[in-house]
């Protein structure tokens, strides 16, 4: 798990004489690391959620908005171009677990134009705030297709339109959820799901959550966040 520098002198396969270097070159460690860090597809660094979602948000406003010059964040193209992005993040790095401390938020913030960075929560929120007073995250494919919201239903009570990003363009795809947190319907349109389908669901989860308030009217009903039970 470290970088071990040796001076040999072979013979064919046969090593015949193999001392330790103290000292290597920067140039020459960078190139190794870099090397390592291409030979592992990227999985040398930490790859956590939160690094993950971000590289999504940047990817779909790439494709959102084509014009505005945002990264190509996609695996393929930074393995690609590793040498462009990479070495500056390899300064403190000795043994393999250093490359988890590096982190790859900074790195793809870094590669977003300093005139970007502030629209990244602005036009791909990372969460949004519903009527039950949660922030419910926002999951972005990487393909830049259809944003999703996956929420209870009962935290939405009130909430008439469906939620628009990216200034508006882009309709959030709602997954409502069962107390349970199981899916009992998918839709682009609020407004129609509860004019039209929403009586039909209510009578479902009355019969299967009847501890829970469901109102005729989710129009002034009041979010709840737990389990406010009927009175």
């Amino acid at each position: 798990g470290e970088l071990v520098a040796r001076k040999e002198r072979r013979l064919g396969g046969i090593i015949l004489e193999s001392q330790p270097l103290k000292e290597i070159s920067d140039e020459e460690r960078i190139n190794i690391l870099t090397e390592a860090v291409r030979n592992s597809n990227l999985e040398l660094l930490s790859w956590t959620e939160s690094a993950i979602h971000l590289q999504e948000r940047i990817l779909n406003l790439r494709k959102w908005r084509p014009e505005e010059g945002w990264p190509d964040l996609n695996r393929d193209h930074m393995l690609a171009t590793i040498e462009s992005w990479l070495p500056p993040w390899l300064a403190t790095v000795k043994k393999k677990d250093d490359f988890r401390k590096i982190s790859l938020e900074q790195i793809f913030l870094a590669m977003v134009d300093w005139k970007l960075q502030d629209k990244i929560d602005k036009l791909a929120p990372e969460k949004i705030l519903v009527p039950s007073g949660s922030w419910i995250k926002v999951k972005y494919q990487a393909d830049g297709s259809q944003p999703v919201l996956a929420v209870r239903l009962q935290e939405i009570f009130g909430m008439k339109e469906t939620p628009l990003i990216n200034e508006g363009r882009t309709k959030l795809l709602i997954h409502l959820l069962s107390p349970a947190f199981r899916a009992v319907q998918v839709t682009q349109d609020l407004a129609s799901f509860w004019k039209n389908t929403y009586p039909e669901v209510r009578k479902e989860l009355r019969t299967r959550y009847p501890k829970h308030h469901w109102p005729d009217d989710p129009y002034t009903a009041e979010a709840v966040r737990g389990a406010r039970r009927k009175r």
